[in-house]
């Protein structure tokens, strides 16, 4: 009786064990007792090896394919904005800055003064500084620093391209007061980038982006600097960025 004993023990024993095994596989195989779905999870790294690789081109460029995508798959929209006047242009009452070199360096300057809580915003500036080919355009950056602006070319009805550097407060008075000539804005300016601005008029919108940048004024193209005429393009700029 006793063998008889261990050896139901020993079976029962056995008979628990593959049953645990038996929920382990089928748990590792998303087994609950009810029908399951099994979703296929791929990495960046898969996902971008699946992917087309992308063509850079011309913001106008970039508009006309899509158009043209739209056009050839049934179901498929093409949306640039809203066809709201996008924040850059509000709260500008003084109409000192074109829009082009205007939206530009509101979206590309380091602090954001409608975003600051009424009691830590600082002077707001809007300036132009000297006439034509030389005029300089001026907004704040924060207490301590100012953005400066001008307008390089266009091609006509599609991008127009502007010159930004960073410079402190101290010489934007300098500027305002005529110690520093226009021309020579830029001498001290820090982070200089070359931004076009591409505007699509019936919505009233604006894509801005970073054509080129450059260490200092030494590498801005004479073409580029304060006092060079105003470019009429026949085509979009390289970006370089």
């Amino acid at each position: 009786m006793q063998k008889n004993g261990n050896s139901t023990s020993t079976s029962n024993r056995l008979l628990s064990r593959w049953s645990l095994c038996g929920v382990i596989a089928l748990s590792g195989f998303g087994w609950s007792g009810c029908a399951t779905t099994t979703t296929a999870r791929y990495s960046a790294a898969a996902v971008a090896a699946m992917s087309p690789a992308a063509d850079v081109v011309a913001p106008f460029e970039a508009l006309r394919l899509g158009k043209q995508y739209v056009a050839e798959h049934a179901g498929t929209d093409f949306l640039v904005g809203s066809g709201d006047s996008s924040p850059l242009e509000e709260d500008e009452p003084e109409g000192t800055i074109p829009p082009c070199p205007l939206w530009a360096m509101k979206e590309w300057r380091h602090i954001q003064w409608h975003l600051l809580p009424a009691h830590e915003r600082h002077d707001r500036i809007r300036d132009c500084i000297g006439l034509g080919d030389d005029a300089i355009y001026v907004i704040d950056d924060g207490r301590r620093h100012a953005v400066v602006a001008r307008r390089v070319g266009a091609v006509q009805g599609e991008c127009e391209y502007c010159l930004l550097g960073r410079v402190s407060v101290e010489v934007f008075e300098d500027l305002k007061q005529g110690k520093v000539s226009p021309t020579k804005a830029f001498e001290a300016a820090t982070e200089i980038t070359l931004c076009g601005v591409a505007v699509e008029e019936s919505i009233r919108s604006s894509n801005i982006f970073d054509v080129a940048r450059y260490g200092s004024l030494n590498e801005v193209p004479q073409d580029y600097r304060p006092g060079a005429a105003f470019l009429n393009l026949s085509e979009d700029l390289e970006i370089t960025v």
